[in-house]
């Protein structure tokens, strides 16, 4: 192979050396094959743990390098070693996929295509062993790459078929290209753009008949490869999937009825049934366009039901993989046509809905997560009922038959010894379970499902199986909560029967399904203050219980916080007394927090003597345990957060009114600073407990609100000492709090500014950078927030800060970071920053000097926003940056919306992958779009095109 491959920036001959030295004459290095070779045989074979990690490293180096071209062409033709065609089978298609702008000429593309085809030539001939299976896909992902980028080649399907279908040797090799060429246009990683993309769309619908004619040929002639097979039906669903097979080429021929004959047949292949399935599940999707797909959709629904008893008789051998086929099928169908379902059921009262009776059979399976396939239908069934409630009585029996399976799908296994962990499948599916109840429950009413619940616990209980009186209850669990206060006589006997359910004998599955539902309960509660005392018994019983603390505490922290404090203020000493008790107590760190909420949201509404009296007592409990830790020298073992914990709560949890003067929480903030500022000094080097000391000062000062002043000047000094010294981001986010608070009061100005300068120039050693942003996100968030605080309350103090411009430029670096927080704090600080340049009750001072800044970096910002949009940042992201454009232009529309097109002039027309993205025209009306609109939706939608063209 000879080809042309860039090397800084001029044309190196790969073809004319005969032999690669090590540098060339520019002095760069230059690998040579033999060293290649040697390099892979200590990487796949030596022993020692060194040299393969050199071997790597150096490989790596090899691989980005532009001579990796012609030694990996030479290297897939070396059978002397079965590592060394794998290899550079990998490197080549990893290399099209980043490096294709090395290759700038047609003359080098062309080289390479002719190149892989001789390899796959002579591959397809060789398939031996798996390894070289393995090669030859993987040659075939590199041709259909180039092929892809390569602009020049115009039908490269059709070039495949005459290349490769002149002996069946290729057949292989042939589907292969031809399933992967549809399948990789809409790659993620092959960023082709969006005009390429629609010119290779168009280029395979103009291949699609002679495509066609291939594959039924080969369902004909190869009736019993069953390899052969699956690839026709998997190359023709990722063809129709991207529009490139017509419906009526597709229904003139019979590959589908040869397909649903394949589902039919009781003997057919696992591999070959999934093919099958997903063929015709990409067949049924675009149906849902009835008017547009009529013809095929009615063939569809006249042939999927005939795949009913194939679905019966795989249930009934446990074939379980060709269920789930059958049931994707039936799900995607249903959904298909599931809008004209119901408009022919109101046309028709006694019109046949078989779509939805086969989704309704796959209910009845056994395996959960085969019923979980079904949900979508049924949600989105549930959300048409809604939005017309005569749609109820028709489609009420297959909701009661769902309901039905789900009761018994929720069963646990009768070996769980212990409740069901949040990161457990079959939790998930419970969970999933409970949405899709809340999300139906209006069509068969809340009463009667909750009264049907209790029978069958009832009945459950007289039998004695505990799974099913769990599964009951988790049942009525999901349900309680939506009974209306003239439907709740029915909750009375089924609540005794749940406290009866207390007794340490219950299996502790059922006694945690009982705590959930007296959780759920707490609205029904709440209207009925005499039966709170007796649930608030049962729990508290729980709370001794490892398994039950948890959700035990959650759920009196809910009944308290929901019932009216007469109805639990009598329970007030008793659980003041837990709280008390704490460190001694077996209860988890999360159930602790939890009890210690509910006692102060009870507190709050006691007398303020007795606010200020308990507040200070229960900080001094946790002050008391940080002294003794503190004091130790070495420090413990154990861990202090805990404690800090509960005083962040303390001070979070308390409410009451801040026109008491002075506030009752006050003695306890004075009691309790001394103590966590020396904390936090101590525990500088550990940034989790420096924010931990942090997150206190920050609920004290929450709490306090103004009167909270006393301390600030000492807060302020304390955030400095430690962000100077540590860079810890959680003082920037104190900082933040403090001018939340206090930057509108003109007396803390000048100490707020000083704070800011104090810590902007060590933020920005961090942040000056993108790659500095990038390392630093946290610092980022922080900073950026505490740059919008001053924003918002005090903008003046922002913009005589000497360091703005040079914190400026950081934000604009900072627009392109990944970080999801760090960059919505980036695009809301710019957002707010620019709209306070309009806002008239700020003064002229502060609209010249934010019009001044922003004159500075205005072109860079609206570049890079675009840029990380393009190259860098998700999609969601796309409003919040189109709301900074809209911000720019609403300011000063004819001055800034020239500034944007000037800054869209220099955003690169290629993407990452050297393709040409964006044309001239595009370009124009992008611009025109964008600076003519006045809306913020249609900036966001011109700049996910503007997106899309580049992916």
């Amino acid at each position: 192979m000879a080809y042309h491959a860039n090397a800084n920036g001029g044309d190196c001959d790969m073809g004319t050396k005969s032999r690669l030295e090590n540098h060339g004459t520019d002095g760069q290095w230059i690998p040579s094959l033999d060293e290649t070779r040697q390099m892979l045989k200590v990487l796949y074979e030596s022993q020692d743990s060194s040299k393969k990690e050199n071997a790597s490293k150096w490989l790596e180096h090899f691989q980005q390098s532009v001579y990796s071209w012609k030694l990996c062409d030479e290297l897939l033709s070396d059978t002397s070693d079965s590592n060394f065609p794998y290899f550079a089978a990998q490197t080549l298609k990893t290399k099209l996929l980043k490096n294709f702008q090395e290759l700038p000429s047609e003359e080098a593309q062309s080289s390479l295509r002719d190149s892989l085809i001789a390899h796959l030539e002579r591959l397809a001939r060789n398939t031996t062993s798996d390894q070289h299976n393995a090669v030859a896909t993987q040659v075939c992902l590199s041709l259909v790459e180039l092929a892809l980028q390569m602009t020049s080649w115009q039908h490269p399907a059709r070039d495949f078929i005459g290349r490769f279908s002149r002996d069946a040797v290729y057949l292989k090799v042939l589907l292969e290209l031809l399933t992967l060429l549809p399948e990789e246009v809409n790659s993620q990683h092959l960023k082709l753009g969006e005009n390429r993309r629609t010119e290779i769309k168009k280029q395979l619908k103009e291949s699609s008949q002679i495509v066609l004619e291939l594959l039924v040929a080969c369902q004909t002639q190869c009736v019993d490869n069953t390899r052969i097979q699956g690839k026709v039906y998997h190359c023709l669903g990722n063809w129709f999937e991207i529009g490139s097979i017509p419906v009526d080429l597709l229904l003139q021929s019979a590959i589908l009825d040869k397909a649903f004959a394949t589902l039919r047949d009781p003997n057919c292949d696992d591999s070959l049934h999934f093919d099958a399935t997903e063929c015709l599940c990409s067949v049924i999707y675009p149906c849902d366009d009835f008017s547009t797909y009529q013809n095929l959709g009615d063939m569809l629904r006249g042939y999927v039901p005939t795949l009913e008893d194939a679905y019966l008789h795989a249930v009934a051998k446990d074939e379980f993989d060709k269920s789930v086929d059958y049931c994707k099928i039936f799900v995607d169908c249903a959904e298909a046509f599931l809008q004209l379902l119901v408009y022919s059921k109101q046309s028709d009262p006694t019109c046949s809905l078989k779509e939805l009776d086969l989704v309704a059979v796959c209910v009845g399976h056994t395996d959960y997560d085969l019923v979980e396939r079904t949900f979508d239908v049924w949600s989105r069934l549930a959300g048409i009922i809604s939005e017309d409630r005569r749609l109820i009585e028709p489609f009420k029996p297959y909701f009661v038959r769902l309901y039905e399976g789900l009761a018994k799908h929720v069963e646990l296994d009768p070996e769980t010894d212990a409740p069901l962990d949040e990161d457990d499948e079959f939790y998930d599916f419970r969970e999933k379970v409970t949405d899709l109840v809340a999300e139906s429950l209006f069509i068969l009413g809340a009463p009667e499902v909750f009264a049907t619940m209790h029978s069958r616990l009832r009945a459950a209980a007289g039998v004695g199986g505990w799974v099913a009186v769990e599964a009951t209850l988790f049942f009525m669990s999901a349900v309680v909560e939506e009974i209306q206060s003239d439907d709740e006589l029915v909750v009375d006997a089924a609540l005794t029967d749940v406290l009866a359910m207390g007794t340490p004998e219950t299996h502790v599955c059922i006694r945690e399904t009982c705590v959930q539902l007296l959780r759920d309960l707490r609205r029904w509660l709440a209207r009925h203050p005499a039966r709170v005392g007796h649930v608030l018994r049962h729990l508290t019983e729980a709370l001794v219980q490892d398994k039950l603390a948890v959700p035990a505490a959650s759920a009196i922290q809910a009944i308290y916080e929901r019932c009216s404090k007469e109805a639990v203020s009598q329970h007030f000493p008793e659980l003041l007394a837990m709280v008390q008790q704490l460190d001694n107590s077996n209860i988890s760190p999360e159930a602790q927090i939890d009890l210690l909420r509910a006692a102060l949201q009870l507190l709050s509404v006691t007398p303020v003597s007795n606010v200020a009296e308990w507040t200070v007592t229960l900080c001094n409990l946790q002050l008391h345990s940080i002294q003794m830790f503190l004091s130790t020298d070495p420090l413990p073992s154990v861990d202090p957060a805990i404690w800090f914990d509960r005083l962040a709560a303390v001070f979070r949890f308390v409410s009451v009114s801040v026109s008491e003067s002075p506030h009752p929480c006050l003695e306890a903030a004075r009691v309790v600073w001394p103590v966590v500022s020396a904390a936090c000094l101590r525990f500088r080097d550990n940034e989790r407990m420096v924010e931990r000391c942090f997150r206190v000062v920050r609920f004290i000062v929450r709490c306090l609100q103004l009167q909270a002043a006393p301390f600030l000047e000492n807060i302020a000094a304390l955030i400095v000492e430690v962000f100077t010294s540590r860079s810890h981001s959680c003082c920037l986010y104190m900082a933040s709090i403090l001018v939340d608070e206090f930057g509108a009061e003109s007396y803390c100005k000048q100490g707020l500014t000083q704070l800011l300068n104090a810590l902007i120039e060590p933020a920005l050693l961090q942040m000056s950078t993108r790659e500095g942003c990038r390392e630093n996100p946290e610092t980022v968030d922080d900073m950026c927030r505490l740059a919008n605080r001053f924003v918002q309350k005090c903008p003046d103090a922002l913009l005589a800060c000497p360091a703005l411009p040079a914190f400026l430029r950081a934000a604009v670096c900072a627009v392109t970071i990944e970080h999801k927080e760090a960059n919505e704090s980036v695009l809301r600080f710019w957002r707010d920053f620019i709209h306070s340049g309009r806002e008239r009750e700020l003064g002229p001072p502060v609209q010249a000097g934010v019009a001044a800044a922003l004159n500075v970096v205005l072109v860079d910002l609206i570049k890079e926003m675009i840029v990380a949009l393009i190259f860098y940042l998700p999609s969601y992201v796309t409003g919040d940056v189109a709301d900074v454009i809209s911000e720019i232009l609403l300011t000063n529309k004819e001055l800034y919306g020239g500034k944007f097109c000037v800054a869209m002039d220099s955003v690169p027309r290629r993407n990452e992958s050297g393709s040409f993205c964006l044309n001239d025209d595009q370009l124009k009306e992008f611009k025109y779009t964008v600076v003519n609109t006045k809306e913020v939706k249609e900036i966001s939608r011109a700049c996910k095109y503007l997106v899309k063209l580049y992916s």
